[in-house]
């Protein structure tokens, strides 16, 4: 299914996430078939319309969240971003592509992590949010890192990027709303300081994500 509409922004930048529109996929598809995009991904193909159109149908219908991400005043959708794997266990995974290179580094993967955040833990009433992310990939952990996500473990040699096999990493955040439950006997020191970073970021989701 496709997620609600938010508006999300600090110092004069701001992204909304919505819905994809049909018309949009032959765009995207474009964006999405770049060799540099998919550095970091598992991807190693193009794209065309036509399967971004079967891909669109698809996400109404299945229970993973998605969201078109489209920085205010610019008019084209430069990513996505989603929730998946939303079962039973109260946990799920995330992931986010920004598919235009010219908005790398603005900003907007962590403008989106704050909305996605708050949206899983609140409406969702996730426990745990899982992701993982490849290890040179560093502006990617330190965006996830920002919101509370913490390291849990390496994975050797589970991606192929530039001909050669690379290091991924397991990160997962922990819902300050479900500490009692999950920790009964107390939380662990070591997930402190990630747990707080997690309410800062539910905190400042109050502030700066609007509903559209």
């Amino acid at each position: 299914m496709f997620g609600p509409k938010f508006k999300v922004g600090w110092d004069g930048f701001y992204i909304n996430l919505r819905p994809f529109k049909r018309e949009e996929m032959g765009y995207f598809a474009d964006m999405f078939s770049s060799p540099r995009v998919h550095e970091y991904t598992l991807q190693s193909r193009g794209f065309t319309q036509q399967m971004e159109e079967k891909w669109f149908d698809k996400a109404q219908e299945n229970e993973d969240v998605y969201w078109a991400i489209e920085p205010e005043g610019h008019g084209k959708v430069v990513g996505s971003t989603g929730i998946h794997d939303i079962n039973s266990s109260n946990s799920c995974h995330t992931g986010i592509i920004i598919c235009d290179p010219s908005w790398w580094g603005k900003g907007v993967a962590s403008r989106a992590h704050v909305a996605r955040t708050w949206y899983a833990l609140t409406y969702l009433d996730r426990a745990t949010i899982q992701s993982e992310v490849m290890i040179e990939n560093l502006g990617s952990r330190k965006a996830l890192e920002r919101v509370g996500y913490h390291i849990t473990g390496r994975n050797p040699r589970v991606r192929r990027s530039g001909g050669m096999y690379v290091d991924s990493f397991s990160l997962c955040l922990i819902s300050p709303l479900w500490l009692t439950r999950l920790y009964p006997a107390g939380l662990p020191e070591e997930y402190a300081e990630s747990v707080q970073k997690v309410r800062n970021t539910l905190d400042r989701a109050k502030e700066v994500v609007e509903l559209l």
